[in-house]
């Protein structure tokens, strides 16, 4: 049953991937375009490409690796939450929980409750995001809305860390 939970859930992170990806370096070739566009995309293609290959080959380093990456989106989703609107950079935290999840997803297969857990975090780190910045916002008299892609980029990282998990707690508790 846990081998079919992970393979499940890994599956679903690829299909996720294979959609949300193309789609973020379509969105970045578009604004800015030209070379600073070529540059952002190395810039998130090249630590997601590490990333995985880390987490295939030594899921115990990337275990490590990717919690730190994880903690330091988490700092700039709260840091970011409090920049005026005028100042912000398009969707950061965003873009990075797309990003995080594809080499969590394959940490999951070897380490799933550490890869579930983190992507638990990670997913709902767009959400807390857009909630920090509608609270702080809320005495300006703007309505609290929390839809838009940006705090649903992190749902599908969420679903599945909650089946690594899962996988995790009926299978062998120390994978």
């Amino acid at each position: 049953m846990s081998t079919l939970l992970r393979a499940g859930a890994f599956t679903l992170m690829v299909v996720f991937a294979l959609a949300a990806i193309p789609v973020t370096i379509g969105e970045i070739a578009d604004n800015p375009g030209g070379w600073p566009a070529a540059g952002l995309i190395a810039v998130l293609l090249l630590p997601l490409a590490a990333l995985t290959v880390q987490a295939a080959r030594r899921p115990a380093t990337a275990g490590r690796g990717l919690a730190v990456a994880v903690g330091l989106l988490a700092v700039y989703a709260i840091v970011d939450a409090f920049v005026p609107a005028e100042e912000r950079v398009p969707p950061v935290v965003a873009v990075g929980s797309i990003m995080l999840a594809v080499p969590l997803g394959v940490l999951g297969l070897r380490r799933a409750g550490e890869a579930g857990a983190l992507m638990l975090i990670e997913g709902l780190l767009p959400l807390t995001s857009l909630v920090l910045v509608a609270v702080r916002n809320a005495d300006e008299g703007d309505v609290l809305h929390l839809s838009g892609s940006p705090a649903a980029a992190g749902m599908p990282a969420f679903f599945v860390g909650a089946l690594f998990l899962l996988a995790w707690g009926v299978g062998d508790r120390h994978a």
